[in-house]
């Protein structure tokens, strides 16, 4: 009898069926800033804010002192309140990089009305000036030193060699009465070159047919010379147009 084989069948489960996962989207690692990046940048945007509203007040008292800006003299204490101000909004949105343009552009804007203001009190003084007493012109009155001007003929009272000076320019002094003719004498002015820029005629105060010293007065007018250096001159009268009677004398001034 054959031996038959049996053959043992297994029976095998059936596969469970895979669950599809779902589709996730794709993670990304966040990179998280830390504050001390943020300080970093704090520190970065104010160094340029404060350079820049450096840089325009250097640039503004530049202009001035070259005559771009009128003679403006701003008061700190009201400019630190508003230099505050905009301190703390910087502060505020210091991580925003408009902040910055915004802080300028308020300090500009705050220099611009501040000078508005200074001008027009200027004015405004200028004009209540004018209404209490009339405009008088100026006349430079130069202080006399320690070395004035004089010879053994002529000398004043509120000159010095090589003094400043602009027009027009009130000199006094004294000269002996042979200088005088009718109670005056010639004044004239000259630049470097010798051209003449201006003239004037000393009057006498007082009684000048004597040979003691007369004491005199003279305002002189003279056009804007080009050198920076001229000579002041005073003439003897000399009616009679005679070589031995002509006399003068000659200090250098300064414009």
């Amino acid at each position: 009898m054959k031996n038959l084989k049996t053959e043992v069948i297994k029976k095998t489960k059936p596969k469970a069926k895979t669950k599809a996962l779902p589709k996730s989207s794709p993670k990304f690692d966040v990179l998280e800033t830390c504050s001390c990046c943020d300080r970093g940048n704090g520190v970065h945007y104010g160094k340029v804010f404060f350079g820049l509203v450096l840089v325009l007040f250097g640039l503004f008292y530049l202009g001035r002192n070259l005559g771009f800006w009128p003679a403006f003299n701003f008061n700190l204490q009201a400019i630190w309140p508003v230099l505050l101000i905009v301190i703390g909004l910087w502060l505020v949105n210091r991580r925003a990089r408009i902040s910055i343009l915004v802080g300028v552009f308020s300090a500009l804007v705050f220099m611009m009305i501040l000078a508005f203001i200074v001008s027009f009190a200027q004015i405004s003084t200028e004009y209540a000036d004018e209404a209490v007493m009339p405009i008088l012109p100026h006349i430079e009155r130069v202080k006399a030193t320690s070395t004035p001007a004089q010879t053994e003929d002529l000398k004043l009272n509120n000159f010095v060699i090589n003094q400043v000076i602009s027009s027009p320019v009130a000199l006094e002094g004294s000269a002996r009465g042979t200088w005088f003719f009718e109670g005056s004498f010639p004044v004239k002015l000259l630049d470097e070159s010798g051209q003449e820029l201006g003239r004037g005629i000393a009057q006498s105060q007082g009684n000048w047919m004597t040979e003691d010293f007369v004491p005199f007065k003279v305002t002189m007018m003279f056009t804007r010379p080009t050198s920076s250096t001229g000579s002041l001159v005073l003439e003897k009268d000399n009616p009679s147009g005679l070589l031995e009677n002509d006399k003068k004398v000659s200090f250098p001034v300064k414009f």
